[in-house]
């Protein structure tokens, strides 16, 4: 599967992890995912992050986890800034950092996530 087509690897990891279609291994999904996201596929980054935070087909890892919330944040997807945000604000991967919650609100909130400039405002209070 190495050097393959990102988006392809992807979609095949996702029905490996869904059982759609083949028989369901979490493991070969997750693996399947994670080399999607290594190569920047943006959904692939925003799922392997929750397979890393729950476990499931991949190690669980917060580090790993925030580290793959982050860079599809980075690739400027509001819904990604924003689900970043709140991992910031709720404190469950990392310790709260409203400071960093505040930054990937306004991110999100620029690009036009309508739900962002009202937890943004919460944080700088």
């Amino acid at each position: 599967m190495e050097g393959k087509d990102p988006q392809a690897q992807y979609a095949l990891g996702l029905k490996y992890l869904k059982g759609d279609g083949y028989e369901g291994d979490p493991f070969l999904g997750g693996y399947l995912i994670q080399k999607a996201a290594e190569q920047g596929v943006i959904d692939a980054l925003f799922i392997s992050a929750g397979l890393w935070r729950q476990g499931l087909g991949l190690p669980q890892n917060f580090s790993e986890s925030i580290r793959q919330y982050q860079r599809a944040a980075e690739q400027r997807s509001r819904s990604r800034q924003y689900e970043l945000a709140l991992c910031f604000t709720d404190g469950k991967l990392v310790g709260k950092e409203l400071s960093q919650a505040a930054k990937w609100f306004e991110e999100a909130a620029k690009q036009g996530h309508n739900r962002s400039p009202v937890f943004h405002g919460s944080c700088l209070r």
